[in-house]
């Protein structure tokens, strides 16, 4: 499906270094367990597409900018500095990330993103913590 390479490429082009996954959020926790994840973990939630004939396209996605958490992790910025990186630190850098990956989305391949909403998620499946972001965009298909 286009729109899932597009997003795979720009995912690829903001972190290098992820890892880009697409699929349901139950595959993708029991895939976790046997990746090395050195950056991010980028999730595409299965993508649902509205169109009308000889017309233009929009799909609805919600991607996951998800980064490791440690168990001894804080929720507090300033409590465990030396052990890891708080929760709040970690999702801060994810928000960062899906904002860099949001404007470069809209900015490529026709895309058209008008609204977004990012929702911070905590140790996802105990080992991720970082946000989801839900847009909607529009654009042409291809043929």
């Amino acid at each position: 499906m286009r729109i899932v390479r597009d997003i795979r490429s720009v995912a690829l082009r903001v972190d290098k270094d992820a890892i880009v996954n697409y699929g349901r959020p139950s595959d993708t926790a029991l895939a976790t367990g046997d990746i090395q994840i050195i950056s991010s973990f980028i999730h595409i939630d299965p993508v649902v597409i509205n169109g009308i004939v000889d017309g233009a396209e929009s799909a609805s996605l919600t991607i996951g900018f998800l980064y490791q958490d440690k168990p001894d992790s804080s929720f507090d910025s300033t409590v465990n500095k030396d052990v890891a990186k708080s929760i709040e630190e970690i999702q801060e850098d994810a928000y960062n990330l899906a904002l860099d990956f949001l404007n470069e989305f809209n900015e490529s391949n026709g895309y058209n993103v008008t609204a977004y909403t990012i929702n911070t998620v905590t140790r996802v499946k105990n080992v991720f913590s970082g946000v989801l972001l839900k847009f909607n965009t529009s654009y042409m298909p291809s043929c």
